[in-house]
């Protein structure tokens, strides 16, 4: 993954939290993550685990793909890899 791909992720993330509603604290609260995970995670500093993934993915009832493309729809990259 490059820093590209890290902002997309990011941003994608960062609008999937305000879209249900959640704060940092609290998304970290319900998912055992800590806020300085998503922090890191929202702002490309670092990328989440796949267990991080799995775990904003069902608190965000979002799915894969939506991490993975720009806001356009614009493919970013095909594969995500660890």
């Amino acid at each position: 993954m490059n820093s590209n791909d890290y902002a997309t992720i990011a941003g994608n993330l960062r609008e999937a939290r305000k879209t249900v509603g959640l704060s940092i604290p609290t998304a970290a609260y319900k998912t055992g993550l800590t806020p300085d995970d998503i922090y890191r995670y929202e702002n490309g500093i670092t990328p989440p685990s796949i267990e991080a993934f799995h775990k904003l993915f069902r608190l965000y009832n979002s799915y894969y793909t939506k991490f993975i493309f720009t806001p356009s729809g614009a493919k970013e990259r095909s594969v995500i890899t660890a």
